[in-house]
């Protein structure tokens, strides 16, 4: 909606009337409650549109993984980086491969995606304050940075709404099912 709002896009009905911020507004105020889905604020109960036209569109954004635990764990499947075996978060840490108390023998900072890997406590006991050569525990898979996947790509056919229907090729997407 804030693509509305700055002037970058325009709501559809679902008669494929276009609308911009304020008309969409006044829009929301006319129409049955049951017949959409609606944002309330402070000042306004908004429809949720169904359909947004950008009016200005160069490629879809690229968007970033946050550095966290769980975007470290959620990479690799909650698996230890040094035996595999799979935990549940709580019983998982991040270990540093080359540790930082040998950053300064390597450029850059030592937490980010590609120098951390999921460990089990007693892997990450036992490689300690050394990189996995020096420890003898290869890693079983090499740290990657994570790619941010769009929520819209796990849409099947069968979620889309009536008020799509004119804007898609169902022999296009079809998923093969």
């Amino acid at each position: 909606m804030s693509l509305v709002y700055q002037g970058s896009a325009k709501c559809l009905d679902r008669d494929y009337v276009s609308y911009n911020w304020d008309s969409w507004l006044e829009f929301s105020r006319s129409i049955e409650a049951s017949t959409y889905k609606f944002i309330h604020t402070v000042k306004y109960a908004i429809a949720i549109p169904e359909i947004i036209v950008l009016l200005d569109f160069f490629k879809v954004p690229q968007r970033e993984i946050k550095f966290s635990r769980e975007s470290v764990f959620s990479r690799d499947s909650y698996k230890c980086g040094f035996c595999g075996q799979v935990f549940v978060p709580k019983d998982l840490t991040i270990d540093h491969i080359i540790p930082i108390s040998q950053k300064d023998r390597h450029e850059g900072s030592p937490t980010h995606f590609m120098n951390v890997i999921s460990a089990c406590r007693p892997c990450n006991y036992k490689k300690a304050n050394r990189d996995p050569s020096q420890a003898s525990m290869p890693l079983l898979f090499q740290p990657r940075k994570p790619k941010w996947i769009s929520p819209l790509s796990k849409a099947t056919t069968n979620e889309c709404l009536p008020s799509w229907e004119h804007f898609l090729n169902r022999q296009a997407i079809s998923l093969g099912d």
